[in-house]
């Protein structure tokens, strides 16, 4: 009798496999080494769980650096997959020519 409205105060949440975040890994590289940079990405997010969405390049401006963009999209985690990208940052970071690399959760959606 009650139950129509327990589920009306507290929803069930969202079936762990609708799940749906999308995160971007951003790092500022010297232009000499962006093509290693880039494969060097696309190699470790390969071992992931997650579907690449897109991989770009841009000039910084006024510097002889380019900043390398990828998106990822990773399905049926409700939480982000905060350490296999900070995994990701970290392995990055320690590569020559790279000046910086973060990554976010650009968004997180349930079906």
């Amino acid at each position: 009798m009650l139950r129509p409205l327990a589920y009306k105060l507290h929803p069930a949440p969202p079936d762990v496999s609708s799940v749906e975040t999308t995160c971007t890994i951003r790092t500022v590289c010297h232009s000499a080494d962006e093509f290693h940079i880039r494969a060097h990405l696309i190699a470790m997010l390969e071992k992931m769980t997650a579907v690449l969405q897109s991989v770009s390049s841009a000039d910084v401006e006024n510097s002889d650096e380019v900043q390398v963009t990828a998106e990822v999209r990773v399905m049926g985690r409700p939480d982000r997959p905060d350490a296999e990208f900070e995994r990701i940052v970290s392995e990055l970071s320690m590569e020559p020519g790279i000046t910086a690399v973060s990554w976010a959760a650009v968004s997180v959606s349930a079906e």
